[in-house]
């Protein structure tokens, strides 16, 4: 069985549905400037794609994220496929989507979904403008709707059948 992994989104999205607003604890001046551990971060997600132009076209075309880099794995013979680094442009601490290419020796192999990986969630300003992109660019779009008070979302499934929540905020 294929497997995918691929990173949580939890807390990232959880920022950005709160527009990253976190309370802080009140520190003194002297524990302010002590050094502080260093502390781990969810950078993003990393999941397999069947046809790469396909799935930048859904992700990058109609949904508006830029590409932030591509690269392939040192020795692949085959770079027409690179894997690929997705974000809002935000900046480099912008929390990233990959896109994973196939490269066995016997062809793409199709996508596997199993039990564990629930969904990418992203924030978009306009879920309006996004469905209309989606439309415009041969996607299905998703139905608008509220959900946990002043939320309000749309579920979308990319090319490969996963699930995208996107969030307006």
């Amino acid at each position: 069985m294929h497997h995918i992994l691929a990173a949580s989104l939890c807390g990232a999205a959880a920022a950005a549905w709160l527009g990253g607003a976190v309370e802080a604890q009140a520190q003194t001046p002297a524990a302010a400037s002590a050094a502080a551990p260093k502390r781990g971060a969810v950078i993003g997600a990393a999941v397999h794609v069947s046809d790469l132009q396909r799935s930048l076209k859904f992700y990058r075309d109609a949904l508006g994220m830029r590409v932030m880099a591509q690269f392939s794995p040192p020795g692949a013979a085959d770079k027409s496929r690179p894997d690929t680094v997705l974000n809002f442009g935000n900046g480099p601490a912008d929390t990233m989507l990959m896109l994973l290419s196939d490269r066995s020796a016997s062809g793409t192999r199709p996508i596997e979904h199993g039990f564990g990986f629930a969904r990418v969630v992203l924030r978009l300003p306009d879920l309006q403008a996004a469905n209309a992109s989606l439309r415009a660019n041969g996607f299905p779009a998703g139905e608008i709707k509220g959900a946990h008070g002043t939320v309000t979302l749309m579920m979308l499934t990319d090319p490969d059948g996963y699930t995208v929540e996107v969030i307006q905020g």
